[in-house]
């Protein structure tokens, strides 16, 4: 028995623990959080309405251990993103956008040698952000779909972030403006 997932979302949260936004498909979809934390997977229904309070109570007696394994690796799976000790790669497209609120921001598609996806980079210099999206190469489901554009900038480390962008810096059109970011 493998998970079957209809949704799956990361939750931005910059304080352990990590959190994932889940619809369960054999069980009408109904949404849980999946919380890892020092190792140990919580799960809480997202709703308190009889039938699906039941559905949740059915799936985690039956499906919880699973699924508990799911969320360790799918996690782990990002988490090898800090082990690379050096990035290479090309960036795809690069574009200056100003937002609504007047602030720019600088979108990059960047092709890394080392995954099997590319990785979208948002820097916005006025606020000192950034946001890494990336779509992690785990089905959710007998499908084979995977998790596309997920956040994944709160949970790689600072300092990955960093030796991820240092081979674009230069590269970049727009590099003046971004001279102070991810230093």
């Amino acid at each position: 028995m493998g998970v079957e997932i209809c949704e799956l979302v990361i939750l931005p949260n910059e304080e352990n623990p990590r959190k994932l936004f889940v619809g369960l498909t054999n069980y009408k979809c109904i949404s849980i959080y999946c919380v890892l934390k020092q190792g140990n997977v919580q799960f809480e229904n997202c709703f308190n309405e009889k039938e699906q309070i039941e559905l949740f109570k059915s799936w985690h007696s039956k499906e919880k251990d699973v699924y508990e394994k799911y969320v360790i690796n799918y996690f782990k799976e990002i988490n090898k993103i800090n082990d690379v000790s050096s990035f290479k790669g090309k960036i795809i497209r690069e574009e200056k956008i100003k937002s609504k609120t007047h602030q720019t921001k600088y979108q990059y598609d960047i092709e890394f040698n080392h995954f099997p996806y590319n990785i979208s980079l948002t820097l916005v210099p006025s606020i000192n952000f950034y946001e890494l999206k990336y779509d992690v190469p785990i089905a959710y489901n007998s499908k084979g779909q995977i998790a596309r554009n997920q956040s994944i900038n709160y949970i790689l480390k600072e300092e990955t972030v960093k030796r991820m962008w240092n081979p674009f810096r230069d590269k970049t059109k727009y590099r003046l403006e971004l001279l102070h970011m991810l230093r």
